[in-house]
């Protein structure tokens, strides 16, 4: 069982400041409830109580929560106390609860004027279970932020770790000492209930949602019953209360071996539980109150709201036939053990363990002070004397002048500038300044270090911990090194391209090597542990880098940035850069700060800063600070643990060494062998087993697996999405590469003829909607990297590649439709909401909503960028490019939204479109007719003009709480997003009908969309415009609507007359006379057409009520604009146009009047439209 916690800061503070006594006057006994509960402000923390077991607390709670009884107070405290859990030993007349305030666990005497004591000093915020062993005496706790599961004896003198490893978030716990076992909640990632010794051995998980992930979410308090030996959890993802029964149990449970006991009629958020015989206690944040919950009928739940009640939090019915008395070895002279004697469900009934800092001895009781010279869990830094060592939590100690810190240094003597570690033979590797050796220094014997070898300037060490190597950065040699950790095999790995080298780290288990260079042009590189399969992965905005670490858990890569001031992180590929600190310069001196050396331990970056010689303590998870810990001089950092040394051992080198000779470097593709004496040794390197979009797979002999060394033959698979461009067998050439280009062999599988783009901000992905495939259509997530919040996009068919936006990141971008080629064309556009390509001209243009606002284009090579409008532009977004006949479109939203339109050279800007719009967003042009379509998120509708605006016409009304976004026209449909419905529709251009979805409900906010037709016939020019721009106001006519739509739609009604129009009926001058035969005809038809048309409008007028309504709507520029907009809902009755609403019968019930938030609802089943409240 190895050492959890190192060198723990003593608990040899002054806690006098802390603490108090009681304001309970007489001896506290049972039964009672007592919970904590915190004001929402946190100012004031308190523990309360009220006596009586469950049935007498029942009786005297009333069905609105008035309590008939007194409710006291027994401690309350101001900031910064924050207390959280709470149990107690009934016996020993004991309460110990968590403080997070003050980050302590502290105990009380519940007697006259008891006191109050510290256990343990240096818990996180986040200490939320707490259980104690009445029978052992022993307090266990739970730590959400460092991870671990930590025990201690009543006075706090001896404490351990039982469980440190694979805890996510730890939160409730219960203790079974009858049976010596523990229990304890896991809400994480993967959320789960676990079980072990008390003594942390014989782990095993219970529940896990893995498996049973409908019945698992959010576990967090628990308790057990010990009459039926059952365990009972609360769930605060369903507010569910469930029980496990105990008897035989060592391993994953069934679903069937897990009751669900029920949940209580108000739904909440349940925090903490208890029981007693007849009743469930649970502390409910949702409903303010303790639910006081009959066990057989939780229907009869009564809530305990006592005036003045605070929020809850732990919670625990305080009564002495809860903990029953029973005889333990511990109990006598302490199990024999020196230090902490713990229950055990072996033989024994007890194991002895010792506290940190101390190590059991043979004879399986006594301690003695740990051989080691560093036991676990230690922050390292190197200074001015050596190797200085800190606890694992000094992030959350008490420092201050009453409670210094001091720290112990080793390897004095030596000038220690870079080092690293290989925990698991207790060895430390670092570069001697003073004489430019790297030398190995053993933390187990201690005694003198042992040179290795000597170098130029190292500025970096790296240990493979899983293959035994040991790498190194060579600044004044301009290398990459790398040997056996004894030294053995030293030679250089890299020397061709390597520029400066700064810093080095390794990530074994996936077979990493990331490196810095800081000149002439700074990056960050990754390849394989070979130094093979280079990949820059950071070289924008970079200064000088000056330390590297990785998070093994979230598998990313942080690097502190010595010029600019900042320390960075990204993911391991390189993607989803983000900044993590970025203070330049000491508030108080103002002079510029240097961070230097980095590492990760559990929540927490520890960053060092050589200007002021500090080492500040960052939350990582919440990016708050938590401590700084001033040294006298600093340089490089490291936490010594297990945990950031992961990987499951043997490793791939461990087995005869790779079958290498010398040097074996585990690789991606497989252990790789590396010779110093070529001609006494072969080196072996392997050919990549994945590449762009596909995998090696199988033999081409017909053998499952592949041998990816030099001389052999294998086949491939692609990904998901993609196909083989062609079939070829793939052979493994000498230096460790396949016969041909890779990056090639798999294509999208796809025709690229016919297919929309559209992106979507909450899934993070731009999908392609392949129309050439069988409905319904066959959509593709196209593998772009680091795509976090799309907005535009357009698509250029000459290079084949796509363009667009990002608001989150506020950059445009292309790429090619496979994810590759990645380009930034465009930083700094504050609001990017509208792309368009002219690709005639080679011209990328877009929007930017920002203040100031502004329309600005570049090459699509992202050089030449310049302004194209600045001026009389308020909310540009949609913008579209009509590349035949040279125009410029574009929307703008503002307080009298319009449409506008400029030539492509800038110049006869005007407004095409005025008036009754409101938040125009898509727009596309029809190139076959030459008709320019948009779509309006606030009035719900889509319109088309002509290219100048004229013959303005409304096509379609939309559903009712619709917000349309991206709007594009191919052929002879028409294609729009939704943010409501989180679809693509379909409908037909000309008239609105068939309105149909595209594609699977993939979707969660889908903006823009773009359709691309490989083969369109279109017009060469526009005929010629020569009437004057006009926006109609378009008087509503009734038409029929279409049986398969739910969305009530219209027909183009009104047309304004133009010169063209008339052109068009004289398309020929070769049938003049006829024509001249047919006018008055015309003439006469034309008339009683509109006598005809005339009368409906009148007569629909006369009768159609006007629906006034009252929305709130979600703004698409990513702002919280919300208006109070007046807008008339147009509805359609096929079979009844003629019948008034007011007396209209919907399945024999009257019509409702029509009320300020009424909504009209086409039926589909009976084909006439309703009324929804």
């Amino acid at each position: 069982m190895k050492l959890c916690v190192a060198v723990l800061l003593p608990i040899l503070l002054s806690f006098d400041r802390f603490y108090g006594t009681w304001a309970q006057d007489e001896v506290i006994g049972g039964p009672r409830l007592i919970w904590i509960d915190r004001n929402s402000f946190g100012i004031s923390s308190r523990i309360v109580n009220i006596e009586g077991d469950g049935r007498d607390l029942y009786d005297k709670v009333n069905v609105t929560g008035t309590v008939l009884t007194t409710v006291s107070r027994l401690l309350s405290e101001a900031q910064p106390s924050s207390k959280v859990a709470i149990d107690y030993d009934y016996d020993d007349n004991l309460m110990f609860w968590t403080d997070p305030g003050y980050k302590m666990v502290k105990k009380a005497t519940l007697v006259k004027k008891g006191s109050i004591t510290g256990v343990f000093h240096g818990t996180s915020n986040y200490v939320e279970g707490i259980a104690a062993d009445w029978l052992n005496n022993k307090v266990y706790w739970t730590d959400a932020a460092y991870n671990w599961i930590m025990v201690s004896d009543y006075t706090g003198t001896y404490y351990h770790c039982v469980i440190d490893t694979g805890l996510d978030k730890p939160r409730g716990i219960a203790v079974n000492p009858f049976t010596g076992h523990l229990f304890w909640t896991d809400w994480g990632a993967n959320a789960k209930i676990e079980m072990a010794s008390l003594s942390g051995e014989n782990r095993t998980t219970l529940i896990s949602e893995d498996v049973h992930g409908q019945i698992i979410g959010l576990p967090n308090g628990l308790t057990i019953d010990y009459d039926s030996n059952s365990l009972y959890f609360i769930d605060s993802s369903n507010d569910n209360i469930y029980c496990v029964y105990l008897n035989n149990v060592s391993g994953l449970l069934q679903s069937s071996q897990i009751v669900l006991v029920g949940t209580t009629p108000k739904f909440g958020h349940f925090f903490d539980m208890d029981l007693d015989k007849n009743f469930f206690f649970i502390s409910d944040w949702g409903n303010n109150a303790i639910d006081i919950v009959p066990r057989d009928n939780l229907d009869e739940t009564r809530y305990l709201r006592p005036p003045g009640m605070f929020k809850p939090y732990g919670v625990v019915m305080y009564d002495q036939e809860k903990q029953p008395s029973q005889s333990m070895p511990c109990q006598t002279n302490n199990g024999g053990c020196e230090q902490l004697c713990l229950g055990d469900p072996g033989p024994d009934g007890y194991k002895c363990i010792c506290s940190i800092g101390y190590s059991l001895q043979t004879d399986r009781h006594s301690c003695a002070n740990l051989t080691s010279h560093v036991p676990q869990m230690q922050l390292f830094f190197a200074d001015k004397d050596g190797i200085c060592q800190l606890p694992a939590n000094i992030a959350h100690m008490q420092i201050d002048n009453d409670n210094p810190y001091s720290y112990t240094c080793f390897l004095k003597p030596y000038n220690v500038t870079v080092f690293d570690y290989d925990i698991y033979n207790e060895k430390l590797y670092f570069y001697d300044r003073s004489d430019s050796y790297i030398k190995m220094f053993s933390l187990a014997h201690g005694g003198e270090p042992v040179p290795l070898f000597e170098t130029g300037t190292v500025t970096g060490i790296a240990v493979d911990w899983l293959a035994s190597n040991l790498y190194w950065t060579d600044y004044t040699n301009r290398m990459i090194g790398v040997s056996k950790l004894d030294g053995s095999y030293k030679m250089p790995l890299l020397e061709k391209g390597i520029m400066k080298p700064t810093a080095i780290v390794v990530h074994p288990s996936q077979g990493y090597m990331f490196w810095a260079e800081a000149e002439p042009n700074a990056r960050i590189v990754r390849s394989d542990l070979s130094g093979r399969n280079l990949v820059t992965i950071v070289e924008e905005n970079l200064g000088i880098p000056g330390s590297l670490t990785i998070d093994f858990e979230k598998q990313q890569l942080f690097w502190s940035d010595q010029e600019k001031k900042e320390v960075n992180y990204v993911d391991l590929d390189g993607t989803n850069r983000r900044a993590f600190l970025r203070i330049t310069k000491d508030p108080d001196t103002q002079k510029d700060l240097n961070y230097f050396g980095l590492t990760k331990y559990k929540d927490f970056l520890f960053v060092t800063e050589l200007t002021n010689n500090n080492i500040i303590v960052v939350n990582k998870e919440e990016k708050t600070h938590t401590q700084t810990l001033a040294v006298e001089e600093l340089g490089a950092i490291k936490f010594y643990d297990k945990s950031v040394q992961p990987g499951e051992m043997p490793g791939a080198c461990d087995i005869e060494n790779g079958g290498c000779k010398e040097l074996c470097l585990p690789t991606p593709n497989g252990p790789e062998c590396l010779c110093q004496n070529e001609q006494s040794c072969k080196s072996v390197l392997r050919c990549p087993t994945s590449f762009l979009h596909g995998d090696i797979q199988g033999s081409a002999e017909g053998g499952d697996e592949c041998d990816n060394t030099p001389g052999h033959a294998c086949g491939f698979v692609c990904d998901e999405y993609f196909r083989k461009a062609q079939d070829i067998t793939l052979k493994c050439e000498f230096r460790g590469d396949w016969n041909t280009n890779t990056d090639k062999l798999c294509v999208l599988d796809t025709t690229l003829e016919d297919f929309l783009l559209v992106t979507d901000s909450n899934t993070h992905q731009i999908t392609l909607i392949d129309l050439d495939a069988q409905e319904p259509f066959k959509n593709i997530p196209l593998p772009i990297p680091e795509v976090d919040n799309p907005v535009a996009i357009d698509f250029d068919p000459v290079d084949q590649v796509l363009f667009w936006t990002d608001a989150s990141k506020k950059e445009v971008y292309r790429a090619e439709l496979d994810g590759s080629s990645k380009q930034t064309i465009a930083s700094g556009v504050q609001t990017p909401d509208g792309l368009a390509l002219d690709t005639k001209n080679r011209h990328v243009y877009w929007t930017d909503a920002g203040n100031p606002a502004k329309i600005e284009r570049a090459d699509m090579n992202g050089t030449g960028r310049e302004l194209v409008f600045h001026v009389d532009l308020d909310k540009p977004r949609a913008i579209i490019v009509d590349s035949i006949n040279g125009f410029l479109f574009w929307t703008d939203w503002r307080t009298k939204a319009r449409i506008e339109r400029a030539r492509l050279n800038s110049e006869d800007r005007r407004i095409i479109v005025e008036g009754d719009l409101g938040w125009p967003n898509g727009l596309a042009i029809d190139r076959s007719t030459h008709k320019l379509y948009w779509i309006d998120a606030k009035l719900e509708k889509i319109e088309f003009s002509d290219l100048d605006g004229g013959n303005r016409h409304l096509l379609l009304l939309l559903q009712p709480e619709s917000h349309p976004f991206g709007l594009t026209v191919i052929g002879q449909f028409m294609y729009w997003t939704d943010w409501q419905h989180q679809q693509i529709h379909r409908a037909d251009k000309a008239d609105g009908q068939n309105i149909i979805y595209v594609g699977p409900g993939i979707f969660k906010k889908p903006n823009d969309i773009h359709a691309f037709i490989k083969h369109p016939v279109y017009p060469t020019k526009a005929p010629e415009i020569t009437t004057k721009s006009v926006t109609p106001k378009i008087p509503p006519t009734k038409t029929p609507m279409s049986k398969e739509t739910t969305m009530i739609n219209k027909l183009p009604t009104t047309t304004v007359g133009s010169a063209s129009n008339n052109s068009m009926i004289l398309h020929s001058e070769d049938h003049g006379h006829s024509i001249v035969m047919l006018i008055p005809i015309v003439v006469l038809l034309v008339m009683l057409g509109l006598s005809v048309v005339i009368f409906l409008i009148w007569r629909q007028r006369s009768k159609r009520p006007t629906l006034s309504v009252r929305r709130q709507f979600e703004s698409p520029v990513y702002k919280n604009l919300t208006e109070e907009t007046d807008s008339v809902l147009a509805y359609r009755d096929e079979d009844a146009a003629d019948k008034e609403l007011a007396n209209t019968q919907c399945n024999g019930e009257p019509a409702k009047e029509l009320g300020k938030y009424s909504r009209l609802q086409f039926d589909r089943d009976n084909e006439y439209v309703t009324f929804s409240q």
